[in-house]
């Protein structure tokens, strides 16, 4: 191990199972919804349970399906699609 290291911390994964599709799909249901009636804003959550399985990628696209819905028009993302097609076409 490097000198440098300071911490070592062990992570694992969530079991998926039938009930995290269904809890998945529930909060899926939930986003963009007004919960704070009274100062009516709105909750979006992202991460990588938000998006098909548990990994890396479904955290990434997770926050990309928000985008699409907040801001469609965003140069950014219109970037991001373009250089995630290019990387597809080529594998």
């Amino acid at each position: 191990m490097p000198t440098a290291l300071y911490h070592i911390r062990t992570y694992d994964h969530l079991k998926i199972t039938l009930d995290h599709f269904r809890a998945q799909r529930s909060l899926v249901a939930l986003q963009g919804e007004n919960n704070f009636k009274e100062k009516k804003k709105n909750i979006w959550l992202a991460g990588l349970y938000m998006h098909d399985i548990d990994c890396h990628e479904s955290a990434i696209m997770s926050a990309v399906n928000i985008a699409q819905v907040l801001d469609p028009q965003s140069e950014n993302l219109r970037l991001l699609m373009v250089q995630n097609q290019a990387g597809h076409s080529t594998h």
